[in-house]
């Protein structure tokens, strides 16, 4: 993050030339700085989370489809199987009224006894057509019956195509269902991947940010620490400087009232008036 104008002017000074108020400024801006990364570093961890969150629910969506998908395959196969078992019942129904009408014996009329050849044909063709009614009311009520049970039978097989036929347009709907989730999760994970590339190359350079400022913190609190010593030093030399022109002071004082006894008061006026100068001028440095 690149610092405001008026601070890196300062920053790019030598310690030894910023003054005071530059120093307070480059640590105002350095802890300006780390609040802001570390806004930035909450923000980017709320969006990873509720990223997370949205692909760990997309997972469990895909969870339930395939155990719905996997239930309904197991009914389809179930309602097959069933279809299967009731049209070999109908083949073997169909087989045994085949069997039955084929198996019956027929009966011989009895030819009558001296008579013409129109009256035996007239009898043959009475028992014929006797007993070919009688077959044919057999055959019919066979039929019906068997009609009967084979057209619930059929209710229900074509039922059970229905069912899986709708069974199959609900499979189908979960797999583009299933398609359009797992389009959405790579989408979903490949925003996850560059929101994690992205945030990996933001932390670098939040971290070399922060390093750089917390050596510019360290410089300028050296700085500081250094200007109090010197600060200090000077203190403590103007006072034994101070010390030491009272001390002289003193001395000529004493040997002037020693050797000028005469013009004390006059040459005392103006020794006073260069002692005054000269600690008015110290105390200015």
């Amino acid at each position: 993050m690149p610092l405001p104008r008026r601070h890196s002017s300062f920053l790019g000074q030598p310690s030894s030339e910023r003054p005071a108020a530059a120093n307070v400024c480059v640590c105002v801006c350095v802890c300006v700085c780390v609040c802001v990364c570390v806004c930035r570093l909450d923000s980017e961890a709320s969006l990873r989370a509720a990223v997370e969150d949205e692909v760990g629910s997309l997972r469990r969506v895909m969870e339930e489809a395939a155990v719905t998908k996997a239930e309904l395959e197991e009914r389809m196969e179930t309602m097959k199987a069933e279809l299967r078992r009731l049209e070999s019942r109908h083949e073997q129904d169909v087989r045994a009224l085949y069997s039955r009408t084929a198996g019956r014996d027929v009966d011989e009329p009895d030819a009558p006894m001296e008579t013409g050849l129109d009256r035996i044909l007239a009898h043959i063709r009475t028992h014929w057509e006797q007993l070919t009614e009688r077959n044919r009311a057999d055959t019919d009520g066979y039929l019906e019956s068997k009609v009967s049970g084979l057209s619930a039978e059929e209710r229900q097989a074509e039922a059970l195509k229905a069912e899986c036929s709708d069974v199959s347009c609900r499979i189908q709907s979960l797999q583009a269902e299933t398609e359009s989730i797992r389009a959405l999760k790579r989408g979903l994970e490949n925003s996850l991947s560059d929101a994690r590339h992205w945030h990996d190359v933001e932390l670098q350079n939040l971290g070399s940010v922060a390093a750089r400022l917390e050596a510019e913190l360290s410089d300028v609190r050296s700085e500081i620490e250094q200007q109090r010593r010197d600060f200090d030093m000077l203190l403590s030399n103007r006072q034994r400087l101070e010390q030491q022109i009272g001390l002289y002071h003193g001395i000529l004082d004493g040997e002037e009232d020693r050797f000028l006894p005469s013009n004390g008061n006059e040459r005392t006026t103006c020794w006073d008036q260069q002692k005054s100068i000269t600690s008015g001028s110290i105390r200015n440095q």
